[in-house]
């Protein structure tokens, strides 16, 4: 909080500065799913990531893997997170960002997900190309 104390007899009374607007945080619905592309023997793996809504004045969703790659993505918009290890659990962290001219203006963590990216031991099921 911004503010200052103003000492009056002996009691100390808050008073309390507006320097900046406060932004409300916002939220942001969202789909992580594994995904591998290429041919039998050479496949890649990622996670297909999707903002799919977003609320409160959330232009774009940050996927961030613990330890590895992150991708920022904007809402209704599908993009891959990797490539990455596949048979492996990952400790993923999505935040909500509010951008104003390209530049970050608030945040705020949405959820820590932890996901399993299978590798040959899963029936895939063949998915549009994702960008």
């Amino acid at each position: 909080m911004n503010g200052t104390i103003v000492p009056c007899r002996q009691h100390y009374r808050f008073r309390a500065l507006a320097s900046r607007p406060t932004v409300r945080s916002g939220g942001a619905f969202y789909d992580l799913q594994p995904y591998r592309y290429g041919h039998s023997g050479a496949f890649q793996y990622y996670f297909a990531v999707e903002p799919r809504a977003c609320t409160d004045h959330v232009s774009e969703v940050r996927f961030s893997v613990v330890g590895g790659p992150s991708r920022t993505v904007p809402c209704n918009a599908r993009r891959k997170l990797g490539p990455l290890q596949p048979k492996r659990n990952y400790h993923v962290r999505v935040i909500a960002l509010h951008t104003r001219h390209g530049k970050v203006v608030a945040h705020s963590q949405l959820a820590d997900a932890f996901a399993y990216l299978p590798g040959d031991d899963a029936n895939w099921v063949p998915a549009p190309r994702v960008p």
